[in-house]
């Protein structure tokens, strides 16, 4: 076989293999470059989300979005409407290939059908009958400098397919595809901002009871009845107020869960419009890292509600007080939604609400005694500071000028009544002469 013959069999080679790695992406590229990845028209209320053969499923029931891996919890609504919304965005904008031997090298395998489709993550869209509507696969990213194993990466594009085909795409887009069920939760408790609380109490076992208030919604928490020897930290008790507005857990469990455990530590909050808010927690959990449960209640202050005395300066700080019909309503809604859980709380976050006195307070710095000057003979001089020896040589020098000032106004004036008593006695002696004179011409 001569040169040429070889040269065309080499080519033909060459031409195979990249038909088996990147398929016909000639007859792709001019069909699909650019279109959404998935159809999208129906209303979705159901998502499910698997990697590594684990799944999390969130669904809708009475317009409300429910995890289903945590006993059907309310999940993070505006989490659900972030990756909806991505999802109808993503479009094929670089075709890849459409051959399915080559869905490893992107991490593009099923992960309900391989066995080996570590990395993998599929998303799935469902309606009411729970009838698949589309559903994507995500794979590795890509970056301008490398690929990564996170198909969430902030900046990087990535690799996708739709679940009904085989093509694969470099799409332009972030999905934030995660499987773990705690990470949907709704985690917030208190939509209340800061500056609503009008006092806290906190009640750690085996430690006083510390009690923060204020009269204004601008003013600074106090700490009541603190003892004389002691003065509050201001940031510290401050901060009580923004921990009761980050309020919130890291994972939910049912009451027969969490049965067998105490509740002995209390954080209670009291709200401007009324309102009384309190979260009980264990000591930490060995077998949870050291986490600690807890239950929240709500209840209203019917006293502060009904207490018409402060209308007038309500008025003036824009306090708004609820009416008993709108507190019994807002508290049993509230008690509804979270008698039934148990929740865990990082151990890290539990410190910012078990505190004690002394993580708030400092002691008050006593003025020493200022000593009395006492005249001991011959005592040396202490050494003194430049400063202190340079005012102490001005005062000598001062003291030194008035007392040579006075010694010479005393010379001045002892001179002066000399040269007066040798006048008089010029004057006496010439007055004898003129006397004796006028005797002797007698």
């Amino acid at each position: 076989m001569g040169n040429k013959g070889i040269i065309i069999i080499v080519a033909i080679i060459i031409g195979l293999t990249a038909v088996y790695f990147l398929g016909d992406s000639s007859s792709n590229t001019s069909t699909n470059k650019n279109q959404k990845l998935l159809n999208l028209t129906e209303n979705i209320t159901k998502l499910k989300i698997t990697k590594n053969k684990i799944s999390v499923t969130i669904y809708q029931d009475n317009n409300v979005w429910l995890v289903k891996e945590k006993n059907n919890y309310p999940a993070d609504v505006e989490k659900v409407a972030e990756i909806i919304n991505e999802l109808r965005e993503v479009k094929s904008d670089t075709f890849y290939t459409k051959n399915p031997a080559q869905h490893s090298k992107f991490e593009l395998e099923d992960p309900d059908k391989s066995e080996d489709s570590k990395g993998a993550t599929k998303i799935e869209l469902m309606n009411s009958s729970d009838k698949v509507i589309d559903g994507i696969i995500i794979g590795k990213t890509k970056s301008s400098k490398k690929q990564s194993d996170t198909p969430w990466s902030s900046g990087s594009s990535i690799f996708a397919r739709n679940i009904n085909s085989d093509d694969v795409f470099l799409c332009n887009a972030s999905i934030k595809a995660d499987n773990a069920p705690s990470n949907w939760l709704k985690k917030q408790f208190l939509d209340i901002k800061k500056n609503k609380f009008r006092e806290i109490t906190i009640t750690k076992q085996g430690t006083p009871s510390i009690i923060v208030s204020r009269t204004s919604p601008k003013s600074h928490f106090r700490i009541n009845k603190l003892d004389k020897s002691l003065k509050q930290t201001d940031h510290a008790v401050d901060n009580l107020a923004r921990a009761a507005e980050s309020l919130q857990m890291e994972s939910v469990m049912t009451i027969e869960e969490a049965k067998d455990q105490k509740f002995i530590h209390k954080y209670t909050m009291k709200t401007f419009d009324g309102m009384v808010y309190t979260f009980e927690l264990t000591d930490a959990i060995k077998e949870k890292s050291g986490q600690h449960n807890f239950k929240i209640t709500a209840d209203f202050d019917k006293e502060y509600i009904l207490d018409k005395s402060k209308a007038e300066s309500d008025k003036k700080l824009k306090i708004k007080r609820l009416t008993l019909e709108a507190a019994t309503e807002k508290t049993k809604l509230f008690n509804d939604t979270h008698s039934k859980w148990r929740y865990l709380m990082a151990s890290w976050v539990s410190k910012k609400y078990l505190k004690v006195l002394s993580d708030i307070t400092e002691k008050v710095k006593k003025e020493e005694p200022k000593k009395e000057k006492t005249e001991d003979k011959k005592t040396p001089m202490p050494f003194l500071p430049k400063e202190d020896s340079k005012d102490k040589k001005k005062s000598d020098k001062k003291k030194a000028k008035e007392k040579k000032s006075k010694k010479k106004k005393s010379r001045k004036k002892k001179a002066k009544e000399r040269k007066a008593k040798e006048k008089k006695a010029r004057e006496e002696k010439a007055n004898e002469k003129k006397s004796k004179k006028k005797d002797d011409d007698k």
